[in-house]
């Protein structure tokens, strides 16, 4: 891991109840989502820039091209199992989604 980055203070038990991934830079950082959801345990975990930006708005939204984003889902909900709180899950937005979390 770096030491440029911001993590929960050690020993904090508690989980946060939100974390904002960006998967389209998994590939780029080998410890992207393991360490962070491991770090801050969160309750649920909100995908942001996950879909191609280049496309039209009236076409239905796809994954960023060149990125094994099945690779990524399967890495989140593998580690979400392992250390987080059994009713954490994972949200992929599109526009115009509105979330409620509790």
């Amino acid at each position: 891991m770096t030491d440029s980055l911001l993590w929960a203070p050690a020993g904090d038990a508690r989980a946060v109840d939100l974390a904002v991934l960006v998967p389209s830079t998994f590939a780029e950082v080998p410890w992207h989502p393991e360490a962070v959801i491991d770090n801050l345990r969160p309750r649920h975990v909100l995908l942001g820039h996950w879909e191609d930006l280049f496309r039209p708005p009236w076409e239905a939204p796809v994954p960023v091209f060149l990125n094994d984003f099945g690779h990524f889902l399967g890495r989140l909900e593998r580690v979400l199992e392992a250390v987080s709180d059994p009713a954490a899950g994972w949200h992929m937005p599109v526009a115009g989604t509105r979330f409620r979390l509790r």
